[in-house]
């Protein structure tokens, strides 16, 4: 042992029971320098070391990307007389890598003086191993798309991977530790359910409705295993959860496109036996009546011809919404056509219904077949009077607009009415031919189906937004035919209503639409800030008020719409310049004094040229 007897440190080394000798952990003892003066035989065959060899130079054995780090953190402690723990990254004579925990305490003398220090020194290969394979495995997890979640048996949550946090909008600091049911809420038959099945299968597969942080309803798929200890008591609960809103949407609309063609097919066959049905009974009856001439077997058969016709008309309903081949189709103008309609609809309709037309002078054309798109906007305008029971207004608009997301021109259609408005579970299958919601009698359910499918067969699309009690709108985009070259998503965009580097603050809970302002904004010359919704706009603007020039908000958001986010920041700035938009709201729907100060307000669908005029506009208002 290299000390004499009279080295300070001496007296401890005298007082070390034998079984330090036998200790199964390596222990070994310095002095106020740091230099070792003891070594038991562990530490030694642990680290490879004789005892002289140790005393002299025992940073050998740490890896030489350790041993500045090391040698500074021991020599911090020995200068310090403070305690020393370190995991030290080793290596043996043969190159093998190994780790050790070295950890000590300060020693002093009989006098109560320091004297040196007393470490122990520990194998921990294994941990640290299996601590870097977790954490790989931590990092797979969170590399997840899925949602990787564990509860402990009451509840709470103990890990929260990535894939929650995109998928419900939690972060992971928010949950870890709280009781996921304050998040996560399910029906007591649902929870019921799930339990029992893991008690006693140890596992459960469904799918669930849930809602996110940010208020959004989603579907997900949900699997759940019971992780139980070694003596089978349980002890957490490990789910994987999917998100499959998108998936569900995606089938169901599948399937409903191959129960329309279904029906499209047995559709058509029924009308044309009905045709062969109805055609010698209207013959007959034009006969019939050529050879009567009493007055009452004439009225008879007057009323037999017009539930014949009335008949004869629904077939025809029937063959155009079976019928996928497209007919005589030319370039026309919609204009006149809409025109008809709109003075058919003046002329006819209850006295409590109004209608408006708003128009765009230079309509695109489109390519069409006349007497089937003139059908399709009658369906529509003949709909919305139906549902306007107690009278309303009925407003047609007829507009150009560019695909924000493809830049493709279209020419848009509204049909916008403020009667009662269609319950959410119903406008999933307010296109099915045959539903309807109309009075035995009173409707046959394939006006909005027959037009559906005329549009479609024009290469466009028909869209509804509605709430109930709040009027619906149906909106035709039909691809137009137009002269001028359209580049990249948008209009050629005159120079003048280029951006000058003013900061915009976009507000829509639409990923896709916030993409695309914030992209357009900043091609044409402007600085952009993006908010998902109206709470997180308010608090961006405090933040940032002093450099954002505009707020362009949408309306319809969760959480906080654009009418309280916008009354929150006049609040913050009586000046701050707002435009809004909406989807489903009209200028008229707002309240007076929201409407009144804003600097623009636009109708979804817009092009980007309407945005960026309008933009460039209100900021150059006083």
């Amino acid at each position: 042992m290299a000390s004499s007897p009279n080295h300070p440190s001496a007296s401890v080394i005298k007082i070390l029971p034998g079984a330090v000798e036998a200790a199964p952990i390596g222990i070994f003892v310095t002095d106020l320098a740091g230099k070792i003066i003891y070594a038991n035989p562990h530490c030694l065959s642990l680290l490879q070391f004789t005892q002289e060899e140790f005393s002299s130079g025992w940073l050998r054995r740490v890896h030489p990307d350790e041993r500045e780090r090391i040698s500074a953190a021991w020599e911090n402690a020995i200068a310090r007389a403070e305690p020393y723990a370190e995991v030290e990254r080793s290596v043996r004579e043969n190159g093998e890598e190994f780790w050790v925990e070295v950890s000590s305490v300060v020693l002093h003398d009989a006098e109560g003086q320091l004297s040196g220090h007393v470490a122990i020194v520990e194998d921990v290969t294994a941990r640290v191993l299996a601590e870097s394979k977790m954490g790989e495995q931590v990092q797979f997890l969170n590399n997840l798309r899925e949602a990787v979640i564990v509860t402990q048996m009451d509840r709470t949550v103990s890990y929260w991977n990535k894939g929650a946090e995109d998928i419900y909008r939690w972060k992971s600091e928010e949950i870890i530790g709280q009781t996921i049911d304050a998040f996560l809420t399910a029906s007591e038959e649902e929870s019921r359910t799930i339990f029992e099945a893991l008690c006693d299968r140890r596992e459960w597969e469904g799918e669930l409705r849930q809602t996110t942080k940010d208020g959004r309803s989603i579907l997900v798929s949900q699997r759940s295993s019971m992780i139980v200890d070694e003596q089978d008591h349980p002890k957490c609960i490990f789910s994987i959860v999917r998100d499959i809103t998108e998936r569900k949407k995606i089938e169901i609309q599948t399937l409903r496109a191959q129960r329309l063609e279904s029906l499209g097919t047995l559709a058509g066959g029924i009308a044309h036996d009905l045709n062969n049905i109805l055609t010698p009974i209207m013959l007959s009856i034009e006969m019939l009546k050529a050879l009567t001439t009493d007055e009452g077997g004439l009225k008879v058969l007057e009323a037999m011809k017009i539930s014949a016709e009335r008949g004869s008309d629904l077939v025809s309903q029937v063959l155009t919404f079976s019928r996928s081949e497209e007919g005589s189709t030319i370039d026309l103008q919609p204009l006149p056509f809409l025109k008809q309609i709109v003075k058919m609809a003046r002329e006819t309709f209850p006295r409590d219904v109004s209608v408006s037309f708003v128009q765009n002078p230079t309509l695109w054309k489109v390519r069409a077949d006349p007497t089937r798109l003139e059908q399709a906007f009658l369906n529509l305008t003949v709909n919305a009077r139906d549902a306007m029971t107690q009278g309303g207004l009925l407003t047609i608009v007829a507009e150009n607009i560019l695909l924000e997301t493809t830049g493709k021109p279209f020419v848009s259609i509204k049909f916008i009415d403020n009667g009662e408005g269609i319950p959410p579970e119903n406008l999933e299958r307010i296109f099915d031919p045959f539903f309807t919601t109309k009075d035995l009698g009173k409707g046959t359910g394939l006006g909005l189906s027959t037009a559906q499918s005329i549009i479609q067969q024009h290469g466009g699309s028909i869209s509804v937004q509605s709430v109930p009690g709040h009027g619906a709108e149906f909106q035709i985009l039909l691809p137009a035919i137009v002269d001028i070259l359209v580049p990249g998503i948008s209009e050629p965009i005159p120079s003048h209503i280029h951006g000058k580097g003013e900061t915009i603050l976009v507000v829509d809970d639409e990923p896709s639409v916030r993409e695309v302002a914030h992209r357009t904004l900043q091609a044409f010359g402007y600085r952009t800030l993006i908010a998902m919704d109206g709470a997180e706009a308010v608090e961006i603007y405090r933040a940032h008020q002093n450099e954002i020039a505009l707020v362009f908000t949408d309306i319809m958001m969760p959480i906080l719409n654009g009418i309280d986010a916008s009354k929150a920041m006049f609040a913050l700035n009586p000046k701050v310049k707002i435009i809004a938009a909406s989807g489903l709201n009209a200028r008229a729907d707002l309240p007076e004094p929201f409407v009144s100060r804003l600097k623009n307000f636009l109708t979804k669908p817009y092009s980007s040229k309407t945005m960026l005029v309008a933009v460039r506009e209100a900021i150059e208002q006083d």
